[in-house]
């Protein structure tokens, strides 16, 4: 349940672990993270949040250079950074520590397909949802871009239905894009006022929040389009902030 308040919640609690526990790296790793999500996700006002991740990942990796969860920070770090190499070799490595690991090979895949290397991230993918079916909802996303972008909108609306991670506004966001590509206009009329209820700024800062994952010109160019285009984001405030 990925909310402003479980998130903050979340973080303070990691910020005692490590003081508690300075040595021990996945809490490290878990940190980064949390604050790599505050970035991507808007969820908090940290000063320099990708930094801060950073460090944590570093110093998690400094003192287990086997900590599986610390290559997965750094992967999204340099996603947001796109160093697309970067985000190529920490996944490369972090499949390397474990290539049974669901949670990572699935985060790994993620980055990999979000980075363009879809056939090799869709892949690792399929195996982290074989290895644990009860995998989290984001491991989605890069399966609805795929289809998406090919025009394949049934397909795509079933990824987003499969999202399912309620409070977090990427939720109502990807059913906003699919069913307006439907031309399900009640629907997803009623989807984008779930999405301004948890993102109130979403359309003055559309791009900005779509290039957070959506690193493929092209595909977010089309997102935003078909939003505006059936009149479910001004056109004023999407282009004038790309």
């Amino acid at each position: 349940n990925v909310t402003p308040d479980t998130h903050r919640e979340a973080r303070q609690a990691l910020e005692q672990a490590v003081m508690a526990a300075p040595t021990y790296a996945p809490a490290w790793a878990a940190l980064g993270g949390m604050y790599a999500n505050a970035y991507i996700l808007g969820l908090d006002t940290l000063e320099d949040p990708l930094g801060e991740a950073l460090n944590c990942a570093n110093r998690a990796i400094r003192l287990d250079p086997i900590c599986q969860d610390a290559y997965g920070v750094l992967a999204n770090i340099y996603f947001q950074r796109r160093d697309r190499e970067g985000v190529r070799r920490v996944c490369r490595r972090s499949l390397e520590l474990n290539p049974n690991d669901a949670a990572n090979v699935g985060a790994a895949g993620f980055w990999l397909a979000l980075v363009g290397d879809e056939e090799s991230g869709l892949g690792h993918l399929d195996r982290a949802i074989a290895l644990n079916p009860f995998f989290p909802g984001w491991f989605r996303l890069p399966y609805f871009l795929h289809h998406f972008a090919r025009g394949a909108a049934e397909q795509a609306l079933v990824e987003a239905q499969a999202f399912n991670m309620p409070g977090l506004f990427w939720d109502p966001l990807l059913q906003t894009v699919a069913l307006s590509q439907l031309e399900r206009m009640n629907e997803a009329q009623a989807a984008l006022r779930e999405l301004l209820q948890l993102k109130p700024d979403f359309p003055q800062r559309a791009h900005h929040y779509l290039g957070m994952f959506v690193i493929a010109e092209d595909v977010l160019d089309r997102m935003l389009s078909q939003l505006v285009a059936e009149g479910l984001l001004d056109i004023a405030g999407a282009m004038e902030e790309k």
